[in-house]
Protein backbone atom coordinates (compact mmCIF):
# COMPACT_ATOMS: atom_id res chain seq x y z
CA UNK A 1 0.00 0.00 0.00
CA UNK A 2 1.07 3.45 -0.81
CA UNK A 3 0.14 6.69 0.44
CA UNK A 4 1.19 10.39 -1.16
CA UNK A 5 2.70 12.84 0.92
CA UNK A 6 2.87 16.62 0.25
CA UNK A 7 6.65 18.86 0.55
CA UNK A 8 7.61 21.43 -0.15
CA UNK A 9 9.49 22.31 -3.50
CA UNK A 10 12.59 23.01 -1.54
CA UNK A 11 12.62 19.87 0.22
CA UNK A 12 11.68 17.36 -3.38
CA UNK A 13 14.71 18.98 -4.85
CA UNK A 14 16.96 18.19 -1.07
CA UNK A 15 15.73 14.29 -2.01
CA UNK A 16 16.17 14.61 -5.39
CA UNK A 17 19.80 15.11 -4.53
CA UNK A 18 20.14 13.35 -1.78
CA UNK A 19 18.79 10.25 -4.10
CA UNK A 20 21.47 11.14 -7.02
CA UNK A 21 24.24 11.02 -4.30
CA UNK A 22 23.24 7.58 -2.90
CA UNK A 23 23.57 6.25 -6.50
CA UNK A 24 26.68 7.46 -7.32
CA UNK A 25 28.09 6.49 -3.76
CA UNK A 26 26.60 3.48 -4.14
CA UNK A 27 25.86 2.71 -7.17
CA UNK A 28 22.37 1.20 -6.44
CA UNK A 29 19.56 2.80 -7.70
CA UNK A 30 16.94 3.55 -4.85
CA UNK A 31 13.18 5.07 -5.82
CA UNK A 32 12.13 7.64 -3.73
CA UNK A 33 9.86 5.92 -1.32
CA UNK A 34 13.43 3.75 -0.63
CA UNK A 35 14.96 6.69 0.48
CA UNK A 36 11.99 7.86 1.94
CA UNK A 37 11.58 4.70 4.37
CA UNK A 38 15.69 4.39 4.89
CA UNK A 39 15.09 7.77 6.46
CA UNK A 40 11.85 6.94 8.87
CA UNK A 41 13.99 4.22 10.12
CA UNK A 42 17.06 7.11 10.96
CA UNK A 43 14.40 8.90 12.43
CA UNK A 44 12.94 6.23 14.42
CA UNK A 45 16.36 4.74 15.81
CA UNK A 46 17.37 8.65 16.33
CA UNK A 47 14.02 9.61 18.21
CA UNK A 48 16.15 12.13 20.26
CA UNK A 49 17.62 14.03 17.45
CA UNK A 50 14.14 14.34 15.98
CA UNK A 51 13.07 15.50 18.91
CA UNK A 52 15.23 18.19 18.72
CA UNK A 53 15.02 19.35 15.38
CA UNK A 54 11.31 19.46 15.99
CA UNK A 55 12.20 22.14 18.64
CA UNK A 56 14.42 24.27 16.55
CA UNK A 57 17.38 22.92 18.13
CA UNK A 58 20.66 22.15 16.63
CA UNK A 59 21.80 19.07 16.86
CA UNK A 60 24.80 18.40 18.87
CA UNK A 61 27.69 16.18 17.94
CA UNK A 62 30.34 15.14 20.37
CA UNK A 63 33.76 16.67 19.93
CA UNK A 64 34.87 12.79 19.76
CA UNK A 65 32.55 12.59 16.90
CA UNK A 66 33.40 14.84 14.66
CA UNK A 67 37.14 14.16 14.96
CA UNK A 68 35.96 10.39 13.86
CA UNK A 69 34.63 11.98 11.06
CA UNK A 70 37.33 14.33 9.88
CA UNK A 71 39.67 11.59 10.84
CA UNK A 72 37.93 8.99 8.21
CA UNK A 73 37.79 10.19 4.98
CA UNK A 74 36.12 8.29 2.04
CA UNK A 75 37.62 7.55 -1.33
CA UNK A 76 34.79 7.70 -3.38
CA UNK A 77 36.70 6.81 -6.48
CA UNK A 78 36.31 10.11 -8.19
CA UNK A 79 39.29 12.68 -9.15
CA UNK A 80 38.54 16.23 -8.16
CA UNK A 81 39.78 19.40 -8.29
CA UNK A 82 39.26 23.11 -7.35
CA UNK A 83 36.63 23.83 -10.35
CA UNK A 84 34.78 20.57 -10.00
CA UNK A 85 34.56 21.33 -5.79
CA UNK A 86 33.44 25.45 -6.93
CA UNK A 87 30.58 24.21 -9.30
CA UNK A 88 29.18 22.09 -7.24
CA UNK A 89 29.19 23.85 -3.90
CA UNK A 90 28.01 27.08 -5.53
CA UNK A 91 26.62 26.26 -8.68
CA UNK A 92 28.35 27.91 -11.06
Amino acid sequence: MSTSVKISREYKEKLDRLQARLYLTTGKKLSQQEVLEILVSIGSDREELLVEMTQGKKPSIKPDDIEAILNTPVDWGQETGEETIDKVLYRE
